[in-house]
């Protein structure tokens, strides 16, 4: 490693003792007084077989890039226990935006390096979803012992998330998992979104390599986030995966408010009523039970005002007249038979 700590524009680094016809592979870190790094990332050059030293200023040099291709670094002088410390990255191609972090315990002089990747390790399996991005976070201070929390916050392009047919809610930020040798999805979510960009927010217990991906989800989805509907007396609202009660009514769930009729004022199929509440249908005495007309009685004679009427007088001396009017006619037609 060789070190230059003045503060210039431009730099220009002398290196001797190199081999002839070797390749030598390189980059370069640039920081400013703040502590804040970029990287150049890996780069290559090979010497001639008469050559026994050379310079570097930063340019490639004509050799091949690994897979590092982009990368910023962050050095600080000290991170206080139970202050949070903050990592922005700039540099535009680099998907992950910031990264905010809390120790235990007090570290001095760490540093974190965000390196953007072509790909993932050989012989690495390969992560769930389809790829956005390869990511690598490598640091000196900062193991999982001293960690106590660690926020990551990147974005995911909406043109990207269209194209593969993905929705806002399918994106997940991976972390690879040496001592098992697998990816684990992290606890991931939404936080806001511009004209380009849907940004999120990841837990990471600590640091290692990286990806974004989108999964693409096939089910059918059962219901919307949120959704509310009711169900018998239940309410119930969608979880993302499926229906769940948030509350029983007591009497009856009102499919057009969404939401629980109390006793005294329930919606029924034929109108408003309250319980106790009485009416007339033809001879029957209708009486509102739970929001619902029942038939509590029906009346011989007719209902009138919530009531049964009693017989009518009238009825009576109709009956009368008839049984009169054939007795008449009857002592006619003996008379008739007698003249005869």
């Amino acid at each position: 490693e060789i070190l230059n700590s003045s503060l210039v524009w431009n730099h220009s680094v002398t290196i001797t003792g190199l081999s002839s016809g070797k390749t030598y592979y390189y980059n370069i870190t640039s920081c400013d007084e703040a502590g804040n790094c970029n990287e150049s990332g890996v780069f290559s050059f090979t010497t001639s077989s008469s050559e026994s030293g050379g310079t570097s200023d930063g340019s490639s040099g004509g050799g091949e890039r690994g897979s590092n291709i982009t990368a910023c670094s962050k050095i600080w002088n000290k991170i206080v226990s139970g202050t949070e410390a903050v990592m922005n990255i700039t540099r535009e191609d680099i998907g992950i935006r910031e990264i905010v972090i809390k120790v235990k315990k007090d570290v001095r002089y760490p540093k974190l390096t965000v390196s953007k990747l072509s790909d993932i390790p050989t012989k690495t399996p390969l992560p769930e979803g389809i790829p956005y991005q390869y990511l690598q976070i490598n640091n000196i201070g900062l193991n999982e012992d001293v960690l106590e929390e660690v926020n990551i916050t990147f974005r995911v392009e909406k043109t990207w998330i269209n194209e593969n047919n993905l929705t806002r809610d399918s994106i997940k930020l991976f972390r690879f998992l040496d001592e098992k040798w697998e990816w684990k999805a992290l606890e991931t979510w939404h936080e806001r979104e511009d004209n380009t960009y849907v940004y999120y927010a990841a837990k990471s217990p600590g640091f290692s390599y990286f990806v974004i991906t989108g999964i693409n989800e096939t089910k059918e989805k059962i219901c919307e986030n949120g959704e509310k509907r009711c169900y018998g007396k239940e309410m119930q609202e969608c979880n993302g995966t499926g229906w769940v009660t948030i509350k029983k009514c007591e009497y009856k769930c009102n499919e057009t408010t969404l939401s629980c009729e109390n006793r005294s004022l329930i919606v029924s199929g034929t109108g408003v009523c309250k319980s106790g509440e009485t009416k007339c249908e033809g001879k029957s005495i209708m009486e509102c039970i739970e929001g619902e007309w029942k038939v509590k009685k029906v009346c011989e004679y007719g209902c009138l005002n919530g009531s049964c009427v009693s017989k009518p007088e009238t009825e009576d001396l109709s009956w009368a007249f008839v049984l009169g009017l054939v007795a008449v006619l009857g002592v006619l037609v003996y008379f008739g038979f007698v003249r005869k």
